[in-house]
């Protein structure tokens, strides 16, 4: 009962000072630039409509048609804030940890600049910087997630270069660009590999839309992350198909872009995607560490989801024991070799207001362990979302995740619901619960609740 009085004054707190911080009207730089409201790309800020997704494939650039000839017209006043091409993103949250209370720690605790922007008709760039403070030690940190430009040499979308930091387009969803927290399968760790999807991989992408608008490619070589850095260069590929609904070049059966799509939001259509990734891992632990279980962290997935900065790392009961067989590095620890692959498939259903997400992802290590050398892991990775937009604003959206690892059967799962609400076109509220089950649980516990909110300008 505790708990659901706190969340039920928290909500009104949030809701109450979210209709007075929405008098400010304030909008995101891409709205302000187009001269259009968030809704024609957002669904709810990040998440992507079928015209927003389009725009973010295109290079940050509408098809041919009103918007791009609206925005080059010089007979159309713009201010000084109008052209500087950078926006702001503050979360806020209050998290109730079963065993530890009510917390304040990441109150204001995570800032996020963004920058985006089109050079000419070719080249286009994208950069964000993240400031979060440890509300244990008062320390502000810094992340630059995003720092990239993209080259597209021809009028037609067949191929897009893209060189510098960004996230890897593997999956067809996005820590960046979900209200929910973040998906595990893009964030999780496996054994004593600190590798994942996201929030960033370096190097060069290459994309492009082939098949009349319905069918996208992405392939890329990047260094890895999250381990000691070494000569081997990772590389992935995706392809996807959409059967119906707006074409994957933002456009409808080939016709020309005619302006903004009245309910945007909705787009009955479903995209397939198939995918892959390799890498190669050089593990190394010091002598005097030991293998930490840090368990999944869902506040931290929701409060850095657009940053995505805390991982979820080493699932309890999934990786680690052995002995020590390493090779002995100059500093006095361990370093070795690991090389892993990731492939799997990705569904995207919309129909009217309902929007439906799948994936599964078979992921093996052949040494993952830096305390064994010789066991590898094969974990089997799959989620389910379902979100319902009741109308532009309320949300809610419910996920399942799965992860199993064929060597022990051991298993986690967890259930993650949430309510979201919209106040305006800048203001997210959001309420969310994490139920987890591992292989020695009879049932799903609940472990931690938050309530906060993200307010864009």
């Amino acid at each position: 009962m505790r708990n659901i009085k706190f969340f039920i004054i928290l909500a009104l707190i949030l809701v109450f000072s979210g209709i007075y911080v929405n008098q400010c009207s304030a909008i995101p730089y891409w709205g302000r630039k187009y001269r259009t409201e968030c809704h024609t790309c957002h669904f709810h800020f990040p998440k992507l409509t079928a015209l927003g997704e389009a725009f973010r494939k295109l290079g940050y650039r509408f098809p041919d048609g009103p918007y791009e000839e609206r925005v080059q017209d010089k007979s159309i006043h713009k201010g000084a804030l109008e052209l500087l091409p950078v926006s702001f993103d503050l979360t806020t949250i209050a998290e109730l940890e079963r065993d530890e209370g009510i917390s304040f720690n990441d109150f204001g605790g995570d800032f996020l600049i963004l920058s985006g922007g089109t050079i000419n008709s070719k080249i286009s760039f994208y950069g964000s910087l993240n400031f979060f403070v440890d509300g244990d030690s008062d320390d502000i940190d810094t992340i630059i997630p995003r720092m990239n430009v993209m080259y597209r040499p021809f009028r037609d979308p067949f191929l897009q270069i893209k060189v510098g930091r960004f996230e890897p387009r593997v999956l067809g969803v996005s820590n960046f660009r979900t209200i929910t927290p973040a998906f595990g399968i893009l964030n999780k760790t496996v054994g004593d590999n600190e590798w994942n999807l996201e929030p960033y991989q370096q190097g060069i992408e290459l994309s492009g839309i082939l098949a009349a608008g319905r069918v996208a490619y992405n392939a890329g070589l990047v260094e890895g992350r999250g381990n000691k850095q070494n000569d081997f260069k990772d590389f992935y590929g995706r392809l996807e198909y959409k059967f119906s609904g707006l074409r994957l070049d933002g456009t409808q059966e080939g016709e020309p872009f005619s302006g903004f799509i009245s309910d945007s939001w909705k787009d009955n259509s479903l995209t397939i995607g198939v995918f892959g990734y390799h890498g190669e891992a050089d593990l190394k632990r010091t002598a005097k560490e030991t293998v930490e279980f840090a368990g999944i962290d869902s506040v931290s997935s929701q409060s850095r989801s657009r940053g995505n900065i805390v991982r979820i790392s080493h699932t309890p009961g999934l990786g680690g024991g052995g002995h020590d067989d390493e090779e002995e590095d100059e500093g006095g620890g361990f370093s070795k070799e690991d090389r892993f692959f990731k492939v799997g498939a990705d569904v995207n259903w919309f129909w009217g207001k309902l929007n439906v997400l799948g994936g599964y992802a078979l992921q093996h290590h052949d040494a993952p362990l830096a305390d064994d050398i010789n066991e590898s892991i094969t974990e089997h990775q799959a989620f389910a979302e379902v979100d319902y937009a009741f109308n532009h604003w309320f949300e809610p959206t419910i996920r399942y995740e799965a992860f199993l690892q064929e060597n022990n059967g051991e298993m986690l799962q967890r259930i993650q619901p949430q309510l979201n609400f919209h106040l305006g076109e800048t203001l997210h509220l959001f309420i969310s619960e994490d139920f987890v089950k591992d292989s020695d649980d009879k049932g799903f516990n609940a472990t931690t609740g938050i309530a906060g909110f993200d307010i864009v300008f």
